[in-house]
């Protein structure tokens, strides 16, 4: 059996909602968090991927019990910062 990663999805704009739906089809990809600033849009991603949580704070998601990989698709400007974040948790 395939192992099952956790995914912090950080943005739920129109692009996240995007990867959002591409992760739908991925087996080893387990959403746990969505981070976005506009939480009716992290609301949404949650319950198309079934989630568990939403952010506000995207690093509050990078840092959410069991991620292991996380999808960036932020404002370009900020994809570097939270790259750093990412690999500083580990």
């Amino acid at each position: 059996m395939a192992k099952t990663y956790g995914v912090a999805l950080l943005g739920a704009g129109r692009m996240g909602m995007e990867h959002a739906r591409t992760m739908l089809g991925v087996a080893e990809a387990r959403v746990l968090a969505v981070a976005d600033p506009h939480l009716p849009a992290a609301e949404a991603a949650k319950n198309l991927l079934r989630a568990e949580q939403t952010y506000a704070d995207p690093e509050a998601a990078i840092h959410h019990p069991g991620v292991e990989a996380v999808v960036i698709v932020t404002p370009t400007d900020t994809h570097a910062h939270y790259i750093e974040l990412s690999a500083l948790a580990g």
